[in-house]
């Protein structure tokens, strides 16, 4: 393969998609897995083991597949929210993710074995366990990686396709997209003595960032941004009344009739809207209420 379009390959965006839910039930299909493989194909040459203590022998090496998963899944994630964010998820990091993987998974082997008396621990054997892991691992993993990409990428298209539809279909339809909504809402702080007026028609989306919420309007082609000390859900309760202004991500507001077009990509889809340069995303949770919305 031609280096640039390696590199272009590995920076492609992938879908960060390790919920608890979805992280235990690979855990547990890895786990079993790796414990079939070793009982039919016996390459870590532990039968005189197997003879006297059965296959639990391979089910111990299942068992540290499924713990070490678990912690690389969702404990390191949660700790270290800000590594694992899926707007900046790539191919390459997926990679590198399941790489570091495979090597706690082959350290742990090899500690294995040395409890169970058949290997030293030493760099030799700690590399050899590594190839070994790695050796069993990389065929599913490399299946897994190139299948969901395309799933989730072939899905979003799709979905952006269905949502560009009925944006041209109302266009063609309403006599006025924008909502002729004079009225005023008042959103305000949690702690101090403050609020800010707005009207929900000129609302182009609200993003949360930390303990503060980023409201950006725009009217006749000029923006104009506000911060907020408030949280988005109270904020998404005072502007309840407005059918128009929907929850489309757990960190953004955004105005549905200011929806110029809709793209896709494998981590998800992504709002245009008019006379914003900023892309809002739209969490996969939310695709199917927007959806709805638009149609």
């Amino acid at each position: 393969m031609n280096p640039g379009r390696l590199i272009k390959k590995l920076n492609k965006p992938y879908p960060y998609d390790y919920s608890v839910k979805r992280s235990f039930i690979t855990s547990l299909l890895f786990a079993v897995f790796i414990t079939l493989f070793l009982a039919v194909f016996h390459p870590f040459e532990v039968d005189y083991l197997t003879r006297e203590y059965g296959q639990i022998i391979y089910a111990g090496y299942g068992l540290i597949t499924f713990i070490v998963l678990i912690i690389m899944l969702v404990c390191i994630p949660k700790i270290a929210p800000s590594v694992f964010r899926e707007s900046s998820w790539k191919v390459k990091s997926e990679i590198i993710h399941i790489l570091s993987i495979f090597m706690v998974i082959g350290f742990f082997n090899a500690v294995y074995g040395y409890f169970l008396g058949y290997s030293q621990l030493n760099i030799y054997t700690i590399i050899v366990f590594e190839l070994f892991t790695l050796t069993i691992g990389i065929i599913p993993v490399t299946f897994i990686i190139i299948t969901e990409q395309n799933r989730f990428l072939k899905k979003n298209l799709e979905l952006a396709g269905v949502l560009n539809s009925s944006l041209s279909s109302k266009s063609e339809t309403a006599d006025q997209i924008l909502p002729e909504d004079e009225s005023v809402v008042e959103l305000c702080s949690e702690v101090v003595k403050e609020k800010i007026e707005l009207h929900p028609a000129d609302l182009l989306y609200i993003k949360a960032v930390e303990n503060y919420i980023e409201i950006v309007t725009g009217s006749r082609g000029a923006q104009n941004k506000k911060i907020l000390r408030c949280t988005l859900k109270n904020a998404e309760k005072a502007l309840g009344n407005y059918n128009y202004l929907v929850r489309c991500h757990r960190s953004f507001i955004v105005n549905t009739s200011r929806i110029e077009n809709v793209t896709g990509n494998s981590q998800g889809i992504k709002l245009k809207l008019t006379g914003c340069e900023i892309p809002v995303p739209v969490s996969r949770s939310n695709a199917s209420k927007l959806k709805a919305m638009l149609s």
